[in-house]
């Protein structure tokens, strides 16, 4: 053997026989890969320090004799030597180094061990190692198991963690390929080498292969590819008769190779963000992330609960001095990409999905760019197609590619109809950076607006599309165009009225009237906006404010004809009319209305009428002659065949009929009409319209001294308004439970429902149920002989039914009168 060459050739003999390469043989001994390099291609033939050398030593699991072996073809002392200078030098960090080294000699059947040291913050994950533990122990073989996920997710961890944990069910070794930095032919070589055999004069592909197929067939081992990119990549490296396990990583979900395999789908951590803690202590230390907790939780919100970018921000605060999880968090957020932060030493979050980007065409790259449109929201393929002006079929194509790449996930907010996919928040921020403009913005608003007005009474429709909804919304706020916001501001009143959210219709409404003028004086959008400022006066309770409002509509209306908007004005006037007990002026406004409906030809605008004729009549205890309003308006929408169009008009004029029928007596009639509303409701997705149907079935039990089917009703109606997050209807009904249980004499449970109407009528800023709420509790105070309470809470209510002009003024004058004043 050459002098010059010694140490490189020993050196070369036990790396050839780990199967280790440069990269994996310095990640495991922290020994920079070009000094590793150096000494192979025999440029140092000597290496001055010991302390490198034992450390490669450990690191390819080399015996006493083999590491005096390294160290004396290097010039260096052997094993023994070195403990006795380290011993009498009392030199502890040696002697340390030295005691680490395998004292028996190493067996020709040593089995190799070729994956990186295990992630020493590895956490969570407890489902897919189980999972792949149960596959390893089952008598299935061979056993291929795929491990997908989006870059950063963690894959390769869990690969690693996997070779540790479960090394002892792999008598003959461990192999590993990174399969994106090396090709078929050196990973071969390495497998073969790690078991003494050299197939470097082997150059043809499949007689390598085929070689080392041979060696491995009878061998238990667990061979582990990690970032496969294509199947071609290992095709030839699989073997056919493997005792053991194959397991391999990839972004990819569309390779050929997942046909033979278990797939494990890994996800970004559990959004409850504990898993995320766990990582953070296994870096910081529990004292420290407990200190500032809630900054670690809305660290790993922002940063989507991806492993990897998680790893870097802790590692960032572990060895940067300065940082608090405060300031770290404010640094994301402020940044104009978060991403530049998550960078620390060879670890960038970007190199785990730049390699997926790369592989679309430019077509597909701009595409994918604007996805940003739709922000962390998830999208549906058909609203793609229709704001990018694409076909269809060329959406669904790109779609699958980009989740193929695992460059977008399938959402779980699926629709019945599409499959909907979203952006990982880590992904967003990268693609926000390449595009300084979206051109597609006012395709996105008009798109939005289309599907408003197609969809305005969908409020399960509406609520899943609402983020994209509230984007919009800010878009055409900062474009300041009037027609765009007040378009999509009166297309989402309804709902906003529905779910009870006044505080967001006001703030909303405000901003389309800042951005009115002249020129928009006269719009039918102009029309109305002042129309709905007026609907949520009146929900506020603000009736004079509401008849204003209407009234200045009415005019802007009048002005220009417009004949639809007329219409609808004149039927709140009316209620508005009838509710001031004012029923001629009440009526001439709705009959005012049924002519303009009539020239319309509008049979659902008429019955909408005939409803409220049916309604003062039904007030003034007229009630054949409402029934007779209710079932015209009922036979006028079959006549048109508008009930399919229009469901709520038909289940309103049902409900109608009901009540008609409850106040005749005529208690069979009235639960048929509830029952059959009731169906359709539920039928076509009209929750809130099946709270109302739910109370007024409530009140048919009450009526019959049903008291317990009258609760339960209630409960239901309850329920379903907190989850449609409905507070106006969660308070009436809270209201109404609360007078039941005061019926049952059960004070204790009424006080806490009368309490959290009064809760929810200060944040819809009602006085009408606040004067509810407080004359329930005055109630509740008197039965329980707390005079003074009830006194308090009597006179609170008093006031604010006076305040709005109710009817209930006088009914509770005469209960102050009859409990409170007694002489």
């Amino acid at each position: 053997m050459s002098e010059s060459f010694q140490f490189a050739d020993v050196l070369g003999e036990f790396i050839g026989r780990s199967g280790f390469t440069s990269g994996q043989l310095s990640k495991h001994s922290s020994i920079p890969k070009p000094t590793i390099v150096n000494w192979l291609e025999g440029r140092v033939k000597k290496p001055r320090g010991v302390e490198d050398l034992l450390l490669l030593s450990i690191a390819l699991h080399l015996s006493e004799e083999e590491t005096s072996r390294l160290l004396t073809s290097a010039g260096h002392p052997s094993v023994e030597n070195l403990r006795i200078t380290a011993v009498t030098a009392n030199n502890d960090d040696l002697l340390h180094l030295l005691n680490q080294i395998q004292s028996t000699p190493i067996q020709q059947t040593h089995a190799p061990f070729q994956a990186f040291a295990d992630n020493a913050t590895f956490v969570g994950r407890k489902n897919e190692i189980e999972t792949i533990k149960k596959l390893i122990l089952s008598d299935r073989t061979p056993k291929f198991i795929s491990i997908q996920g989006m870059g950063g997710v963690g894959k390769t961890a869990l690969a690693l963690h996997i070779a540790h944990h479960l090394k002892e069910h792999f008598p003959d070794g461990v192999l590993w390929a990174r399969v994106s930095q090396s090709d078929a032919q050196s990973i071969l070589f390495a497998f073969a080498m790690a078991y003494g055999v050299d197939v470097s004069h082997l150059s043809d592909i499949h007689i390598r292969s085929q070689t080392v197929r041979d060696l491995l067939a009878n061998k238990k081992v667990l061979i582990i590819f990690d970032d496969v990119e294509a199947s071609a990549q290992i095709t030839p490296l699989l073997p056919p008769a493997l005792k053991g396990t194959v397991i391999w990583t990839t972004r990819r979900r569309d390779l050929s190779i997942l046909r033979k395999a278990v797939q494990i789908q890994l996800k970004p951590f559990d959004e409850n963000g504990e898993e995320a803690i766990a990582l953070f202590n296994h870096v910081l230390g529990e004292e420290k992330v407990e200190e500032e907790r809630p900054y670690f939780k809305q660290i790993s919100q922002l940063l989507g609960q991806l492993p990897l970018a998680l790893d870097i921000a802790a590692s960032r605060l572990a060895f940067e001095p300065g940082w608090t999880a405060e300031e770290f968090l404010a640094t994301l957020e402020h940044e104009i990409s978060m991403i530049d932060e998550l960078k620390f030493e060879e670890n960038d979050i970007r190199l785990s999905f730049i390699t997926s980007f790369e592989r679309l065409d430019v077509k597909s790259k701009h595409l994918f760019k604007h996805l940003v449109i739709f922000g962390q929201n998830d999208f549906s393929v058909s609203a793609c197609s229709e704001i990018f002006e694409v076909p269809l079929i060329q959406i669904k194509k790109l779609m699958r590619q980009l989740y193929g790449l695992s460059l977008i996930s399938i959402s779980v907010n699926q629709s019945n109809t599409e499959t909907r996919y979203q952006l990982h928040a880590i992904i967003f921020d990268y693609l926000r950076t390449l595009i300084n403009e979206n051109p597609y913005e006012h395709n996105l608003v008009q798109f939005l607006i289309q599907q408003l007005q197609k969809n305005r009474n969908d409020y399960l429709f509406i609520n899943r599309e609402y983020p994209h909804y509230l984007a919009s919304l800010s878009i055409s706020k900062d474009k300041k165009s009037f027609d765009l916001l007040s378009s999509l501001v009166n297309s989402l009143y309804s709902y906003w009225e529905a779910i009870g959210d006044f505080h967001t219709a006001q703030f909303w409404l405000g901003q389309c009237s800042d951005l009115s003028d002249e020129k928009t004086k006269t719009s039918l959008n102009k029309i109305e906006l002042i129309f709905n400022t007026g609907r949520l006066q009146e929900r506020l309770g603000n009736y004079i404010e509401a008849e204003s409002y209407y009234g200045d509509a009415l005019i802007l209306a009048r002005e220009i004809d417009a004949t639809f908007q007329l219409s609808h004005i004149l039927r709140r006037l009316g209620v508005l009319a009838s509710r001031r007990s004012d029923y001629v002026l009440a009526e001439a406004y709705y009959k005012e209305g049924i002519q303009l409906a009539r020239r319309m030809h509008g049979g659902n605008a008429v019955s909408d009428f005939l409803r409220g004729l049916g309604v003062q009549a039904y007030m003034l205890g007229q009630l054949a002659k409402a029934e007779s309003f209710y079932e015209e308006g009922l036979s006028l929408m079959h006549l048109n065949n508008e009930q399919v169009r229009q469901p709520r008009g038909q289940i309103g004029r049902i409900w109608g009929l009901g009540h008609v029928a409850l106040e005749q007596g005529d208690f069979h009639v009235a639960e048929a009409q509830f029952e059959q509303a009731l169906e359709l409701a539920q039928q076509i997705g009209l929750r809130d319209r099946e709270i109302q149907l739910l109370r007024s079935q409530a009140d048919l039990h009450h009526k019959q001294n049903r008291s317990a089917k009258s609760k339960v009703a209630l409960e239901q109606a309850f329920e379903l308004a907190q989850q449609m997050g409905i507070k106006w209807q969660e308070a009436r009904i809270a209201g109404e439970i609360g007078e039941v249980e005061l019926i049952n004499d059960d004070h204790e449970l009424a006080e806490p429902l009368f309490r959290r109407q009064f809760e929810l009528a200060r944040i819809l800023n009602s006085p009408e149920m606040v004067g509810i709420s407080m004359f329930g509790l005055a109630r509740v105070a008197k039965c329980n002989e707390n005079q003074e309470m009830a006194s308090h809470y009597a006179n609170q209510s008093l006031e604010s039914f006076v305040a709005i002009g109710h009817e209930n003024v006088q009914s509770v004058t005469d209960w102050i009168q009859k409990n409170l004043y007694i002489t």
